[in-house]
């Protein structure tokens, strides 16, 4: 493998390496003037990298092992194959918990949900520099990893959703944090619609950092081999920032036109009342001569009034005071609507049957019980012992 060098990947089920491909390739690529670059490539290309709990569990471990590492400059996270870096979390094994647990508890779900979050505030976290590469899909739980990483790279195809309201779940793995970050009546719109942001919008909106191509991935990875890194941790992360900054500045291709910018105005209009039920019927009731415009009323139509429910309270009525905060948050909701079926149909019309006729509890916003969200925000667990309270 040339300069590169392999690490053990432990498999899943007790299995031989060479009887199963690891969920997840970590690379240590030799720097020329002495320490290393660690890769860590999802690898399940034919379900567009979807996060399963066997990838979190081994993100998790050479992480931790790489940050406690002197000879360690940085880390670049990719995906496998030209089609996504990650589509979101694994819900079809989430699915199978949720049939067999159906009205809780469902110790596949916490373990999932749990490990996730948990790994993704070690990526905010992080003490080096942490390079994605976000070109393609990244939804849900890509988006997740994505946003914790110091630095964010984009492409021409790049398309960042957090589509959640499709299978009855709502904007999570930091969502309620990071979509907190931007101008209120967009992250509502992105939260309750799960429309896409191409790579201008992702820059524009400040949760993406450079917008490169495909072919300067090369470069880069070879930049990265080539430069002589400071030990000191900021230093690193401004060298980064620098050096692709410097690729990115020789980029002649036009980006693509902003949906968000474009419809800035629009958005802002429709997203302001105080009352879910108003921007809802606002939303739905928008002009779809723009096909950007149309595909999120369309994902609202066809979405769970339940995952409104649970967006709106994330990023308007009750958002986190904190990053921590957003993941113990998130923990509860997701555990709880893993026992309350409306996400189980989600996936089951979506992912599973394919139908794509969900049965969802509630016709329209409207018909939502007034006391319907006390059973989703309350706590699991008996004992008050939250799986993430030490996360700070």
């Amino acid at each position: 493998m040339d300069s590169l060098t392999a690490l053990d990947v432990s498999c899943v089920n007790n299995r031989p390496d060479h009887q199963l491909d690891p969920p997840v390739l970590f690379i240590e690529q030799p720097n020329r003037h002495g320490g290393k670059i660690g890769h860590a490539i999802l690898n399940a290309e034919r379900t567009l990298n979807a996060l399963s709990l066997p990838m979190i569990e081994l993100l998790d471990q050479q992480l931790r092992r790489w940050a406690e590492d002197p000879e360690l400059i940085l880390v670049v996270l990719k995906g496998a194959g030209q089609r996504a870096f990650c589509a979101g979390g694994d819900v079809v094994e989430l699915y199978r918990s949720m049939i067999a647990h159906p009205d809780g508890p469902n110790p596949y779900a916490e373990a999932f949900f749990s490990r996730e979050y948990r790994l993704d505030h070690l990526l905010h976290r992080y003490p080096k520099p942490l390079l994605c590469w976000g070109s393609g899909i990244v939804m849900g739980g890509g988006w997740g990893l994505m946003a914790g990483c110091s630095h964010r790279v984009v492409t021409p195809d790049s398309r960042l959703a957090m589509p959640e309201i499709r299978i009855g779940l709502y904007p999570d793995a930091g969502a309620s944090w990071f979509l907190g970050q931007l101008p209120r009546q967009i992250s509502l719109f992105l939260g309750l619609t799960g429309a896409p942001l191409n790579a201008s919008d992702a820059r524009l909106l400040g949760v993406a950092d450079h917008l490169l191509s495909r072919e300067n991935q090369v470069e880069v990875e070879q930049r990265l081999q080539q430069t002589q890194w400071s030990q000191e941790s900021t230093s690193s992360h401004q060298h980064l920032s620098a050096l692709l900054a410097e690729i990115a500045g020789k980029q002649s291709a036009q980006p693509p036109e902003s949906a968000t910018e474009k419809h800035q105005s629009l958005i802002h209009e429709t997203c302001a009342a105080t009352e879910l039920a108003a921007v809802v019927e606002a939303i739905l009731e928008l002009p779809q001569h723009d096909p950007w415009l149309a595909g999120a009323v369309k994902n609202l139509r066809e979405g769970s009034m339940i995952s409104a429910l649970l967006t709106w309270h994330q990023l308007r009525e009750q958002p986190p005071a904190s990053l921590a905060g957003a993941f113990r948050q998130e923990l509860v909701l997701s555990l709880q609507c893993a026992c309350q079926h409306e996400f189980t149909e989600g996936v089951r019309a979506r992912l599973v049957e394919r139908d794509q006729r969900p049965k969802w509890r509630y016709p329209s916003i409207r018909a939502l019980p007034d006391r319907l969200l006390e059973s989703f925000i309350e706590a699991p667990w008996p004992d008050g012992g939250h799986p993430l309270a030490d996360l700070n």
